[in-house]
């Protein structure tokens, strides 16, 4: 006979300890997402009706998810968190669950070995589309205005213009 005592109450606490941080990932409204160390293959993704879930390895997630004109920018920002072991951090377009555009402010944290070695990364991802619509929007209507000014001050600047700008 053998005590496993100390052997059953360390599975035990992993056990609970898997539990919390599956009800953390359950509990969040965010994409949660995992990434191979040199971020060649998305390993796991929860896109919440956002992005479109993944639970098996992808090497196509590049193309599959982000916008191609923001694909530069995003392998940029990869290549700078992986050679610093920083976190990655940026504001991209994503084709959503639906097909259609959305914007994702996402954020990965690099996991080391004991021998300072990227293993892989975690990452979330928040749904920025709305703020990003609104920014679109508030751009739009200044640079409207900002027309509407030009325009108005061409004409008080033509003969007739300046009678009508300088009325009461």
């Amino acid at each position: 006979m053998r005590d496993v005592t100390a052997q059953k109450q360390q599975e035990d606490a992993l056990f609970r300890s898997e539990a919390r941080l599956q009800a953390l990932v359950d509990a969040s409204s965010d994409v949660l997402y995992r990434m191979s160390a040199d971020w060649s293959e998305m390993l796991q993704l929860g896109g919440f009706d956002f992005i479109a879930d993944t639970t098996t390895a992808d090497k196509n997630w590049l193309e599959k998810y982000i916008h191609p004109e923001d694909q530069p920018e995003v392998l940029r920002a990869i290549r700078h968190a992986i050679e610093t072991k920083s976190v990655f951090e940026l504001e991209h377009r994503v084709e959503r669950a639906d097909g259609t555009l959305g914007w994702i402010h996402s954020r990965a944290i690099p996991i080391v070995n004991e021998d300072g070695q990227i293993t892989e990364w975690f990452g979330a991802g928040t749904d920025i589309t709305a703020r990003k619509r609104s920014e679109e929007a508030l751009r739009r209507s200044n640079d409207d205005l900002h027309r509407f000014g030009h325009v108005v001050s061409l004409i008080c600047k033509s003969p007739y213009g300046k009678w009508l700008c300088t009325r009461n």
